[in-house]
């Protein structure tokens, strides 16, 4: 229609508007650019912000509420500067897509009047009426293309969720049911290395001086409590070898920020293997970590879904010291604790917590620092009652910063800082472990300075 009104004219306005669209074609490529540079410091600056609510009282204590602002005021900063250049891409790309309709228009009668063509008015005005009709499109390309970019990179970034693989099974489980009893090992682990995915996270850019790095930053030989904590670069957990059997007591120590939790992760099949055979697990357990409760009465946070057996139920709360806990509750043991235990003490949601994993009768219980939130007589009742007495047919595997239960173990296993382990009885680490011996010192003389001030 365009060229029956106006001639060969309308071509040249055909060719504005392919040129309009070549630009809109670059211009979208700045939006994925720009979008891809924004997304990587929006993504630092949500993982601080939760890191700052996930340790709030942590950074309160020490004082690292300067830090952490500088650390989140440069990220938005950054992420600021490439939200600004996609907002001005596509102010530039909307302004040109609105005043489209008037430069085609223009160019198109301009050259018609160069051409001296005699077209009647009525027929300019209809051209007009085309030239804005087909420029309508183009006005909401600008908002479609930038929303289409937005849905591209957050379905790109879902894919790649939806296709990461599945967290490896470390743990050998085959034929379990038949070779169970005729097996004495529980646990068996050898040569295996083992890495949190965060910190193995660009390995194959990485290069062995970039590693030795991640260990020298991490290494805590002389370092206080304070700085353990600061000390963010778990380097892993390097050629484990570790075997248990059947029914031992098992100690897991070493500094703070060693990687005691690390190591019952792996053993749960929670941190990824990176080299060595799978360790071998023979038989089910029950991780005992942070506490966790439901919104339920005590007892069905005990029992958990398990048949209530009142003679195994009474003694179990015997030996998880719950009994003189339970004659203050209002309730009982049938008092509806709340939201996420919040009529509970610490130490009692630690306690109930350890009492659901006794209560499951799984042949393995790995329990992190589960005595660290009671006291020293609660503490040593639990040790005799629960975990070498009600325990002492099932393997118990301990880590804790308590070193007088080492003496009670049958094995201790001692993390060295820089991702090895020893393994032994007390008395060989102590003869051969300096590391391990220095630690048991440090404690007799901070419990000698203490019942000193005492």
């Amino acid at each position: 229609m365009l060229i029956y009104n106006i001639g060969v004219s309308a071509l040249v306005g055909v060719a504005v508007f392919t040129l309009a669209t070549v630009m809109l074609g670059y211009f979208t490529k700045n939006f994925v650019r720009f979008r891809l540079k924004a997304n990587v410091f929006t993504d630092k600056r949500v993982n601080y912000i939760k890191e700052i609510l996930n340790n709030f009282k942590m950074i309160k204590y020490y004082g690292w509420e300067d830090a952490y602002l500088s650390k989140l005021t440069d990220v938005r900063s950054d992420e600021t500067k490439e939200l600004f250049k996609l907002q001005i891409s596509r102010m530039v790309l909307k302004a040109t897509a609105v005043s489209l309709p008037s430069i085609t228009s223009m160019v198109s009668f301009c050259v018609l009047h160069a051409l001296n063509d005699s077209s009647s008015v009525s027929s300019v005005f209809a051209s007009l009426s085309l030239f804005s009709a087909l420029a309508e499109a183009y006005i909401m390309l600008p908002t479609a293309f930038a929303s289409c970019t937005d849905a591209a990179i957050g379905v790109k970034r879902i894919c790649e969720l939806i296709s990461t693989g599945e967290i490896e099974d470390t743990s050998s489980f085959k034929d379990i049911a038949r070779n169970q009893q005729e097996k004495e090992v529980a646990i068996n682990i050898r040569d295996s290395t083992f890495e949190w995915d965060n910190f193995s996270a660009g390995d194959e850019e990485a290069d062995d001086d970039s590693y030795e790095q991640k260990l020298d930053d991490y290494n805590v030989g002389n370092a206080d409590d304070e700085t353990l904590i600061m000390k963010r670069a778990f380097p892993g957990l390097q050629e484990v070898d570790l075997t248990v059997e059947k029914g031992e007591f098992v100690v897991i120590t070493g500094a703070i920020g060693t990687g005691k939790s690390s190591l019952l992760e792996a053993i749960a099949g929670s941190m990824k293997q990176i080299d060595g055979p799978k360790p071998e697990i023979n038989g089910s357990f029950v991780l005992c970590g942070s506490p966790w409760v439901q919104n339920a009465t005590v007892r069905e946070n005990i029992l958990f879904g398990c048949s209530y057996d009142e003679e195994k139920y009474d003694t179990i709360v015997e030996a998880c010291s719950l009994a003189k806990d339970f004659s203050l509750l209002s309730g009982g043991d049938l008092t509806e604790v709340g939201e996420r235990g919040i009529t509970l003490s610490g130490g009692q949601k630690a306690r109930i917590s350890l009492a659901r994993a006794v209560y499951s009768d799984t042949d393995i219980i790995l329990m992190d620092d589960v005595l660290s939130a009671v006291d020293v007589k609660v503490g040593k009742h639990i040790v005799d009652h629960c975990l070498l007495e009600y325990l002492k047919d099932r393997t118990r595997i301990l880590a804790t910063h308590q070193l007088s239960l080492i003496g009670d173990a049958d094995k201790v296993v001692f993390l060295n800082g820089d991702g090895t382990v020893d393994v032994g009885s007390f008395h060989e680490l102590n003869m051969y472990n300096a590391g391990f011996k220095s630690l048991m010192v440090h404690s007799e003389k901070s419990v000698k300075d203490t019942h000193y001030r005492r």
